[in-house]
């Protein structure tokens, strides 16, 4: 899927602040210019997440158990909005309790990012899932090596290059590693996106610049919603937008 618009992909948590206003923020936050929504499940132990959305997460679970007022979020929010949706989980919170059936029965999502399952269990549930309308993505980083990142895009629909490995929100990310490792996913035919530090939008400008088709930002847009800064938020959002079409052309 190389070439083409970029898009750009938003990582929200459901329920932060509020299940409600979550979900007003997350609808505002397409019409600010987020082409994708990667919507965070809330989990107690957000063990892959840096500290501001480990703090999402317990915002979050202070609203009761998430099964209880989860399903009718997305419901909503499908209801709401005509954008792909993503579901980020941890596979104890959505995949080991047979949770995600649901959201794939219903048509909620349109992929389900795992960070926790190993590439080999991302394959499985990707066979599982063929005869559904939902993808599994696959994830990349700079520690891999090439074989290893080309075995993986080789076969995946969406394949997620994360600038590096760790925890989510590291302000100092290198945009240069989402270019290096670019080198090798230049012949997948998966949509490719990049993500993890990219928090202004000229790393996002940067990032797409060496050729990926999206650009993935969570801990920046999740930091304003903890602080409140709705504005600054929207404002963000349309400057890294403005970034990707410039990068496509437009």
């Amino acid at each position: 899927m190389m070439g083409g618009e970029k898009r750009l992909v938003g990582y929200f948590l459901a329920g932060d602040p509020t299940p409600g206003e979550s979900l007003d923020l997350v609808l505002d936050a397409v019409t600010a210019g987020v082409d994708i929504l990667e919507i965070g499940i809330p989990s107690a132990n957000p063990v892959r997440d840096g500290d501001i959305i480990r703090r999402a997460h317990r915002r979050a679970m202070k609203h009761g158990d998430p099964a209880a007022w989860l399903p009718e979020y997305f419901r909503r929010l499908r209801a709401g909005t005509a954008v792909p949706v993503w579901a980020m989980a941890y596979r104890r919170d959505f995949i080991d309790n047979g949770a995600y059936e649901l959201y794939v029965r219903e048509r909620l999502i349109d992929a389900l990012v795992i960070p926790d399952m190993s590439d080999g269990e991302l394959a499985a549930l990707q066979k599982r899932l063929a005869a559904e309308s939902v993808d599994v993505v696959r994830f990349v980083n700079p520690e891999m090596d090439g074989r290893t990142i080309a075995a993986i895009a080789s076969e995946a629909r969406i394949v997620y290059a994360q600038m590096y490995a760790g925890t989510t929100g590291n302000p100092f990310a290198d945009p240069a590693a989402a270019g290096r490792m670019m080198d090798v996913l230049r012949s997948s035919p998966a949509m490719i996106v990049a993500g993890f530090g990219l928090n202004s939008p000229e790393k996002v400008g940067r990032v797409l610049a060496s050729g990926y088709d999206g650009a993935v930002v969570g801990s920046s847009f999740v930091s304003r919603i903890e602080f409140g800064e709705r504005d600054s938020l929207y404002r963000l959002i349309a400057d890294m937008k403005q970034a990707a079409k410039l990068e496509s052309g437009g």
